[in-house]
């Protein structure tokens, strides 16, 4: 049964629905929700931190980032069942609540990969051939920007800048970023992480 949620006694915000504008028709926006929920216990741990983490941002200006952000280095994602709370305590549709979600890149309904791998698009790694890079990756990978393989095991995603540009191209890696990387330099992460996971 779903819990009443408190409304948020400050004045309604208007935020608008964003549309992710990248400059390159090569690299659009990518953040369609696929979304994901939860039930049982797991609801019951994501509605009481909910409730925490409105309290701690009570009056704080972007309060919506915040417990957006406080739920996804939680849980790993934001799933779906939570944005009808979430809009009712800041006093917010959930068409608000989603176009905010769509508008950040680490903002995602999805459950996450157990490889991130994260490619500079900048003007410097550009120029350095990150494009044949990025190519490569995504057909080793068989998907595009903004996707998760299959068997989840690995999303790619891009980002325009690391502030790594003496060693471009660069991509990060499960949080590690790795500089001048080449396609060859790729398939050898790639395959240590493979063998990693079939130890698992």
């Amino acid at each position: 049964m779903q819990q009443s949620c408190r409304r948020h006694p400050q004045t309604r915000h208007s935020y608008k629905i964003f549309k992710t504008i990248s400059g390159n028709e090569q690299y659009p926006g990518t953040n369609n929700i696929r979304e994901r929920t939860i039930s049982g216990n797991e609801m019951k741990d994501l509605t009481e931190f909910i409730e925490k983490t409105f309290l701690d941002s009570k009056g704080m200006p972007g309060s919506l980032f915040y417990i957006l952000n406080g739920i996804k280095d939680e849980f790993g994602y934001i799933p779906e069942n939570c944005i009808p709370d979430v809009a009712d305590r800041l006093n917010l549709s959930k068409a608000e609540v989603y176009g905010f979600i769509t508008f950040f890149k680490d903002l995602k309904t999805e459950t996450p990969a157990v490889h991130k791998i994260k490619v500079c698009l900048s003007e410097s790694c550009r120029a350095s051939g990150v494009d044949e890079l990025a190519m490569h990756i995504k057909n080793k990978l068989k998907i595009d920007f903004g996707q998760k393989t299959a068997d989840g095991l690995y999303s790619l995603d891009y980002v325009y800048c690391f502030g790594n540009c003496a060693a471009s191209p660069s991509a990060m890696i499960n949080g590690k970023i790795y500089g001048r990387l080449t396609p060859d330099m790729f398939d050898d992460i790639f395959i240590a992480l493979t063998g990693n996971q079939s130890k698992t």
